[in-house]
C-alpha cells in the first residue's frame, strides 16, 4: 500500500532530522572527547616542544562550537584556568592553501 505524499514527505522530513540530530551528536562527542581531561594530559606530553599550549585540529569545530555541551566543558576548562579558543590556521599542501580548524588550549605550566 502506498503512502499519500504528504505522509511520505513528513516520514522522510522527519528521518533526516533524526539523521542530522545523530551526526551533531557524533561531532559534539569528537570534540568533547578532544577536550576530556585524560585527552588533554596525552596532548600535553605529546607536544613537549610548545609547552603551556596545545593545538588540536578537527575538522567537527566549525559546526560544534557553538553547542551548549562544547560550550559547558570549555566553560568549565576555564574555571580550571585553562584557556580554550577556536581559529582557523592556514596550511599549505602541495602548492595550495587551506584554512584549519584547529583548537588552542592553554594552560600555566
Amino acid at each position: 500500500m502506498a503512502l499519500k505524499p504528504r505522509n511520505l514527505n513528513s516520514q522522510i522530513a522527519g528521518a533526516l532530522r533524526k539523521s542530522q540530530i545523530a551526526l551533531l551528536d557524533v561531532r559534539v562527542d569528537r570534540v568533547l572527547k578532544l577536550l576530556s581531561d585524560q585527552q588533554l594530559v596525552t596532548l600535553a606530553g605529546d607536544q613537549p616542544d610548545s609547552p603551556g599550549t596545545i593545538s588540536v585540529e578537527s575538522v567537527d569545530l566549525p559546526m560544534v562550537w557553538q553547542d551548549a555541551r562544547v560550550q559547558a566543558r570549555v566553560s568549565e576548562l576555564g574555571q580550571q584556568g585553562i584557556a580554550v579558543t577556536m581559529e582557523n590556521r592556514r596550511r599549505s599542501v602541495a602548492g595550495m592553501e587551506f584554512e584549519v580548524p584547529v583548537l588552542t588550549i592553554r594552560y600555566q605550566i
